[in-house]
């Protein structure tokens, strides 16, 4: 992330996949207006090959202010679903202390709570862009 040079970034777990249009409609949402996250929907991959649409988290869709993102009870969070401005991402990665080795499995988890310290806006798009595996 910090080696990159784009304006705004998205991950991808190596057993995802992106779904064909979803940077045309990210830029989009993006051309005209300044969002800090732009959030996209995701549908699950089951390990018997079962897709299934998700519900919209953490709210539905429309753009939220920093008071009430802040106000949002996060049930569930996720990096694999956000489109971040890089420059939000590298502070949120800046304010993580050096050494979090004791928490492995929640870097996601602590990442896209330091990123929200510095969110101003928020918008949650309806658009199925993200295929998450998920092996039980």
């Amino acid at each position: 992330m910090k080696t990159s040079s784009g304006k705004y970034l998205i991950t991808l777990d190596p057993d995802d996949q992106l779904v064909c249009g979803l940077l045309d409609e990210l830029y989009k949402h993006s051309k005209d207006n300044e969002y800090d996250i732009i959030q996209y929907q995701h549908e699950v991959l089951s390990k018997r090959g079962e897709i299934g649409k998700t519900e919209a988290m953490p709210v539905a869709s429309g753009i939220f202010n920093r008071t009430e993102i802040l106000k949002i009870k996060w049930k569930t969070w996720s990096l694999c679903r956000i489109c971040v401005k890089r420059s939000l991402m590298l502070k949120g990665i800046s304010a993580i202390q050096n050494n979090l080795s004791y928490m492995i499995g929640s870097e996601d988890l602590v990442l896209f709570f330091s990123v929200l310290l510095f969110v101003n806006n928020y918008k949650v798009i309806d658009y199925f862009g993200y295929i998450y595996t998920y092996i039980n």
